[in-house]
């Protein structure tokens, strides 16, 4: 079993990727067309890694650091 803590540092750590997706989705919308195609192929990307980490979060399995 996985001590609260551990729980309430993996519910900050999502905060902070959500955070940090939300900002790139927005300089995706400033930046130039060439760097445009970068970012529709990493956010996707950066997005499922999100979501595996809150599932493996809700298994207890993620890294506390």
């Amino acid at each position: 079993m996985i001590p609260i803590s551990e729980y309430a540092a993996y519910a900050e750590q999502l905060v902070r990727m959500d955070a940090m997706l939300a900002k790139l989705a927005l300089l995706r919308d400033v930046v130039g067309v060439s760097v445009r195609a970068e970012f529709d192929e990493r956010l996707p990307q950066m997005r499922e890694a999100r979501l595996l980490y809150a599932e493996s979060a809700t298994k207890g399995q993620c890294d506390s650091h």
